[in-house]
């Protein structure tokens, strides 16, 4: 199969990914990290780890860096996802995070949970 030059390649997904996306940016303090895209692929049962840190140090390595549980649970036609709390701590955290849900597919019932009381969602 020939694809047009303006297309770039083809990207094949695993179902049951979820996937994390953010603004493009020439380098990591450019924009604003409050808001990340989570795209979802459901089927079945899925997790994912979301980690982040302040993206210059190297401060992880002695614990300077939180983690986000994000679960992802397809039954019929209907989607599940839960976002657990951030934890963890480091310099530049944002105080407040917004998830842009993306499901991908046709499901008649997407309910969400985002149970860090400083967080929000909303669904595309």
């Amino acid at each position: 199969m020939e694809l047009p030059e303006y297309v770039g390649s083809v990207l094949f997904i695993k179902k049951g990914a979820i996937i994390p996306k953010w603004s493009e940016r020439d380098y990591t303090t450019q924009y604003d990290d409050s808001v990340i895209q989570l795209h979802f692929y459901p089927c079945a049962n899925s997790a994912y780890i979301f980690r982040e840190d302040d993206g210059i140090s190297l401060d992880y390595k002695t614990q300077d860096s939180c983690h986000t549980n994000i679960t992802c649970i397809q039954s019929n036609d209907s989607v599940d996802i839960t976002i657990s709390a951030r934890n963890g701590n480091y310099k530049g955290k944002p105080e407040h995070r917004v998830w842009e849900i993306y499901v991908h597919g046709e499901f008649s019932n997407v309910n969400v949970v985002c149970s860090d009381s400083n967080d929000s969602f909303i669904i595309k």
